[in-house]
């Protein structure tokens, strides 16, 4: 019977074959909305891979810096813990932006893996394929625009992030410079 159904879908009512090319309106839309969300999930991993690396040398710096640096003057000293401090903000900063951050309500979704999750199998199943295309579209256009602000506000916090580490390390060569030529 689901087989005589689906050939009956495939026929309008003239009795003419129903046939999607590719360069129709709905597929355009399709099409861009999944490149689009390849391309915000792409600059979301992106911002974390910078973020990993801004901590990972921060962390590395500041750890050789402490274990190595021997201070002789006060202002060295000074330039120094707060070279230090901006450096440790930095790295902060740099955490927040690639901690993975989940929805921690339960609701059934069918984007984000929790929500998936929380439907059992068949039901998921079942849903996704008696949801109509327009209404899936719309889900991934919500879904877009959603991840659009994610990946604004980690690119945000990276930026601050950037600028505060980069203000250590010119505070830190100063601590350096003047604590060897002094």
């Amino acid at each position: 019977m689901q087989t005589q159904e689906l050939l009956q879908s495939l026929v309008d009512s003239d009795g003419r074959l129903r046939i999607e090319t590719a360069n129709s309106d709905r597929s355009t839309k399709f099409n861009f909305v999944y490149h689009q969300h390849l391309y915000l999930n792409n600059s979301n991993r992106f911002a974390d891979l910078k973020a990993a690396a801004l901590a990972g040398v921060n962390g590395t710096l500041l750890g050789l810096l402490i274990r190595e640096m021997v201070i002789n003057h006060p202002l060295s000293a000074l330039t120094f813990t707060l070279g230090a401090a901006l450096l440790f903000t930095g790295m902060a900063l740099a955490l927040t932006v690639a901690f993975p951050r989940r929805v921690r309500r339960r609701d059934k979704g069918l984007l984000y893996w929790e929500g998936v999750r929380a439907y059992q199998e068949q039901e998921y199943v079942d849903e996704l394929i008696q949801m109509s295309r327009w209404e899936l579209l719309e889900k991934m256009l919500r879904h877009n625009h959603l991840l659009s602000g994610i990946v604004s506000r980690k690119y945000s916090l990276l930026n601050k992030a950037f600028v505060v580490s980069i203000s250590g390390y010119l505070l830190l060569v100063f601590a350096f410079l003047y604590n060897l030529l002094a």
